[in-house]
């Protein structure tokens, strides 16, 4: 699971979100808390990294832990944006993906974004 976070990651650094809708399986389903119900489907969350990506300044992701069993991966994170012409602001949390035949099928974010 090391690996599939090292290329998420780093794919997720590049900000595009075809390259990251392709970690997706074709049916799967994102829950964050930021969004009023979940995004199902490869396009949806396609269109959700496209409107974070496009809204964000200087967005930066890391990993700092994760943990993984059988198909599932815990991972903590941080994340943060803006400094330039908006305030830095700074996350902390964790998600867990599931995974099937190499795609998530499964990506449950869990933080704080009025933090």
């Amino acid at each position: 699971m090391k690996e599939h976070l090292d290329r998420f990651f780093a794919a997720w650094m590049r900000h595009n979100p075809d390259e990251m809708a392709a970690f997706y399986a074709e049916d799967t389903r994102m829950e964050d808390p930021t969004l009023k119900e979940p995004r199902v489907g490869r396009e949806a969350i396609r269109d959700y990294y496209g409107e974070m990506f496009g809204s964000l300044e200087s967005p930066q992701h890391d990993l700092l832990d994760y943990a993984s069993q059988d198909n599932r991966v815990w991972f903590e994170w941080t994340f943060a944006s803006g400094g330039i012409n908006s305030p830095r602001v700074n996350y902390h949390g964790v998600s867990i993906q599931t995974m099937l035949d190499n795609l998530i099928i499964h990506d449950h974010a869990f933080w704080s974004p009025n933090d």
